[in-house]
């Protein structure tokens, strides 16, 4: 195999697993930190802070695992200044298509599990925190 044929097969893997999560942040990016305290919904942040944003990522939950998209969301959150990050969920949904990560449609709710063509999507949403 040459060089070049190896680089090229190098850099369609790496596009090919960058391209198994889709990163939503909505807020002001600050530069980056590099700790971060992870706090969960039932049980916030009792510093003084002000919130940064929220986040949301989305995978299709047979290729990334739980684990591996919660340690994304907090590089994603050190990446975007943020001193904590607050779980808000964390879930695995059916949904019918792709358009899914976009979030742009209204969706009918009631037929969303019933077709039997679906993606099953783990999506983690998070509020990004800076303390005071």
């Amino acid at each position: 195999m040459s060089i070049s044929k190896g680089l090229m097969i190098g850099y369609a893997l790496v596009l090919f697993a960058a391209s198994c999560t889709t990163v939503q942040y909505t807020g002001e990016p600050l530069p980056q930190t590099t700790r971060l305290d992870v706090y969960v919904k039932d049980a916030p942040a009792d510093r003084p802070h002000v919130e940064l944003g929220e986040l949301k990522l989305f995978a299709q939950a047979n290729r990334v695992s739980e684990n591996r998209l919660l340690k994304r969301a907090e590089k994603e959150a050190m990446k975007r200044g943020a001193d904590a990050i607050v779980y808000e969920s964390i879930e695995v949904k059916n949904v019918r298509d792709r358009d899914y990560y976009a979030e742009s449609r209204n969706r009918d709710q009631s037929d969303e599990f019933s077709r039997p063509n679906y993606d099953r999507v783990r999506i983690i949403k998070a509020k990004l925190l800076k303390f005071e």
